[in-house]
């Protein structure tokens, strides 16, 4: 496999036992801007009591969409292990066959090209924002800090939409590769969503 037709970023926060709403986060990489982003609430199969006074679509429902909307692309995320644990449990627990996805891990992508180490909000603030854009997120979380995940990367699709700008700002120009070439960059790593084996392209 050397060339992709399609990169979407995905970061997944399933919802669990106590937290019935789950979170989907997509950001659609072009070769130089992000070509469009989204972000979908579901009714989590995890959830362990009732949900009837959600308005929010079941996973399943949402799945169908999102399933269609991905097709035959290539997912990346920020620490792909996490990500494909996450939507491997929500599958299964409604009952889904898992497909064979492939994921691209921009975590350790990003480390090759410029030995950048850290969780994503730390990446994302020292890489892609500027200090002024780092001041607004903040204050937009402190007026609301009950409905945002996060300080800086408030949701999943902050953090979806953030692993794609370390593709369209970091990873891209610095490698001269783009969507479709991203895989002849040497030490590139790619886990089976359906078999969990990993490859390395070198």
């Amino acid at each position: 496999m050397s060339e992709i037709n399609r990169l979407i970023s995905i970061d997944i926060e399933p919802g669990g036992r106590t937290k019935p709403v789950g979170t989907i986060g997509i950001a659609e990489i072009g070769d130089t801007q992000i070509l469009s982003d989204f972000l979908m609430r579901f009714r989590s199969p995890l959830f362990k009591g009732s949900q009837s006074h959600l308005d929010h679509p079941s996973f399943a429902e949402s799945w169908q969409y999102l399933d269609a909307f991905i097709d035959e692309s290539t997912l990346t995320s920020y620490g792909y292990g996490y990500d494909m644990k996450a939507l491997k449990a929500l599958l299964q627990a409604d009952g889904f066959d898992v497909p064979d996805y492939t994921f691209l891990d921009g975590k350790t992508t990003l480390n090759r090209v410029r030995k950048q180490i850290g969780d994503l909000q730390t990446v994302a603030s020292e890489l892609l924002f500027t200090d002024n854009e780092i001041k607004q997120k903040k204050a937009i979380w402190k007026l609301n800090p009950e409905k945002y995940d996060k300080v800086i990367l408030h949701n999943a699709q902050d953090d979806a939409v953030a692993n794609a700008m370390i593709f369209t700002e970091v990873i891209f120009p610095e490698t001269g590769t783009n969507c479709s070439t991203i895989l002849s960059y040497p030490q590139v790593a790619l886990k089976s969503l359906k078999t969990r084996a990993s490859s390395i392209h070198s």
